[in-house]
């Protein structure tokens, strides 16, 4: 996994079968506090410049959002052989990935999950205002996603994050003034089993 400071383009995963089509990169967001959450990108595997972005958040509360990534709708999967072993290769591509038809971010949230960092005291408020922190960040980091529609994504206590992470980017759009770089192009937002 990579733990990079700052963003970092992901160039090869040890144990993949076969290399990418599309473009990655990893790292750490600044927040509040001293506060870095994790994050890892994928732009679209086609057209990422024509198709919007998204955020995906996993639940618990607890819950890595690498652990969507991985499962369900990133654009790897685990392999498994029949025993319940690991198989060869190790990570395969996920014919259902979400990144064919958005440029997907998933971040570790809130700090002290995965590999975000430190642990401390949190509550869903603060968790949010981090996440839409590290999205201003991130969006920072990628100027060509400005004013693409934007979507929040999640499942299970993502039924708490996902709202309050829209009310945060809402809450951090209505102070910004007019043509601001750091605006989020919000369109909508999903939970699923929430």
């Amino acid at each position: 996994i990579p733990a990079i400071v700052g963003a970092k383009e992901v160039k090869s995963i040890p144990g993949l079968g076969s290399k990418p089509c599309w473009k990655q990169d990893a790292g750490y967001l600044p927040v509040s506090d001293g506060k870095q959450l994790y994050y890892w990108y994928h732009e679209a595997t086609s057209n990422p410049a024509g198709k919007p972005w998204m955020l995906w958040l996993n639940g618990g509360p607890g819950c890595s959002s690498l652990g969507g990534m991985f499962t369900e709708l990133g654009p790897f999967v685990v392999n498994m052989g029949s025993d319940g072993t690991l198989a060869t290769p190790v990570i395969g591509m996920n014919p259902y990935a979400w990144n064919s038809v958005a440029n997907v971010i998933f971040i570790e949230q809130p700090a002290g999950v995965g590999f975000s960092y430190p642990n401390g005291k949190r509550d869903d408020a603060m968790t949010a205002n981090d996440t839409y922190a590290a999205l201003v960040a991130f969006q920072r980091m990628h100027p060509e996603l400005k004013d693409r529609p934007f979507y929040v994504a999640g499942e299970s206590y993502g039924g708490h994050y996902v709202p309050n992470t829209v009310l945060a980017v809402e809450q951090g759009n209505a102070k910004l003034a007019a043509g601001s770089a750091d605006h989020i192009n919000l369109i909508g937002f999903a939970v699923g089993n929430g």
